[in-house]
């Protein structure tokens, strides 16, 4: 395990039963989160996910189910890095 130096601020203690790895996913999760509000998804609407990284798969996920799948489409593209 490699430890970080790190204002404790910034810092939350995970509920007991969440995993260090499932811990991890909440910051890419929130930032989807954010931007599902922030552009004010509505039913009927076109969503475009660019960059599937852990931010853009996570992004998709709360563009779906917080509109109850009424979202028209929504499109996860990404870029090789070859």
């Amino acid at each position: 395990m490699q430890y970080i130096d790190h204002p404790a601020g910034f810092c939350y203690k995970l509920p007991p039963g969440v995993t260090h790895e499932e811990g991890a996913m909440c910051e890419p999760l929130s930032v989807g989160v954010h931007a599902v509000r922030r552009g004010q998804v509505s039913p009927g609407m076109d969503v475009a996910v660019i960059g599937a990284g852990p931010i853009g798969e996570q992004s998709a996920e709360p563009t779906a189910s917080q509109q109850a799948h009424a979202v028209s489409s929504a499109v996860v593209t990404g870029m090789s890095r070859g």
